[in-house]
């Protein structure tokens, strides 16, 4: 330690230039917003009456499926609560967690898929962002399980999904 030096300068070891907290949710939160929107002015336009079909039929979609994703992950859940520790008393070590924590995951994607619907008909821009996470999912699910039409389908879809994002604040 040089004693010409004040003792504060030798506090922070930090590199000059470099940040020195974590972003923010609402940071990080801009920056994929604005990686959307670059996204989206890149790609070519899609045709109005799509792009309004879209807008008013999905949400709907995602509501009607979204409940019957509710109704199915609770009978799920219920049967995993029952069959797990069964399976587990015969043999099948692992699965009864595995069972119901499957169920619980259904059932969270299920609710989100329902709100995200009911937020994209009252035109909020948190519905299309809970209708955009599900897709993400959709989309990693089809490429980890190499479903070639599945991931085909999403990114049709995603695509038309990104193109209404300006109708959504």
């Amino acid at each position: 330690m040089d004693p010409s030096t004040p003792p504060t300068e030798h506090v922070s070891s930090v590199t000059p230039g470099m940040q020195t907290s974590q972003p923010t949710m609402n940071e990080t939160f801009s920056q994929v917003d604005g990686y959307a929107e670059q996204l989206r002015v890149k790609l070519p336009l899609a045709p109005p009456g799509l792009l309004n079909g879209y807008m008013a039929v999905v949400p709907w979609i995602a509501i009607i499926f979204g409940i019957l994703g509710i109704l199915v992950s609770l009978a799920a859940l219920i049967g995993s609560t029952i069959l797990g520790p069964l399976m587990v008393m015969f043999g099948a070590a692992g699965s009864g967690f595995a069972l119901i924590l499957a169920s619980l995951l259904s059932l969270v994607i299920a609710a989100l898929e329902v709100a995200g619907g009911f937020l994209m008909l009252q035109r909020r821009i948190n519905g299309w962002w809970l209708m955009a996470v599900g897709m993400v999912v959709s989309l990693l699910s089809s490429l980890l399980h190499v479903s070639a039409i599945g991931l085909i389908f999403w990114l049709l879809i995603a695509y038309i999904h990104l193109q209404v994002k300006p109708n959504y604040r």
